[in-house]
């Protein structure tokens, strides 16, 4: 905690006195909900910039961030946009 609330002030230039609470939880084990028509509005691969391509998590649809989703994604992405 100390380690990242000094790195907040540092990032945001303020000092301990503005932060007035900090909590962190952590779950052994959690889900993530996501809304009904998150599939239909996923971040796009192909962005605004020539040869920019973006992978990332919120690209997981019906799933969690799990190591087989996230696997999943990267072949994908390699299939579609990288092989030959």
């Amino acid at each position: 905690m100390k380690d990242y609330v000094g790195q907040f002030r540092k990032n945001f230039k303020t000092d301990r006195g503005n932060i007035r609470r900090f909590q962190s939880f952590a779950r052994p084990t959690s889900f993530s909900a996501s809304d009904c028509s998150y599939s239909e509005n996923l971040p796009p691969i192909k962005t605004s910039l020539e040869n920019i391509l973006v992978v990332n998590s919120a690209q997981i649809a019906n799933g969690t961030l799990n190591v087989n989703k996230t696997t999943q994604l990267a072949k994908n992405f390699f299939d579609n946009y990288l092989s030959d």
